[in-house]
């Protein structure tokens, strides 16, 4: 299940990614790396590679920061309810 909720997140991301920089005017290169790169994860990177290399690269490193965030925080967070 976990599996296919991460692909159906990046697939929607994706899709709809470009229309909410269209909708919220989002012009900064780093906006819009991070925002496809936390949300979308992959698939959002990669569509973030379409934008230009900044916004690609800067995808790549938000979604791996948000990687390490979460492995990190989770279980500090998960100790509060056990």
């Amino acid at each position: 299940m976990t599996a296919l909720f991460v692909l159906m997140t990046g697939l929607l991301g994706m899709m709809i990614g470009p229309a909410v920089i269209r909708i919220f005017r989002i012009r900064g290169e780093i906006a819009r790396g991070v925002m496809l790169g936390t949300s979308a994860h992959t698939a959002g990177t990669s569509k973030a590679f379409e934008f230009g290399s900044v916004t690609g690269s800067i995808s790549s490193i938000a979604m791996i920061l948000t990687a390490f965030f979460t492995l990190f925080t989770a279980p500090w967070i998960l100790g509060w309810f056990g």
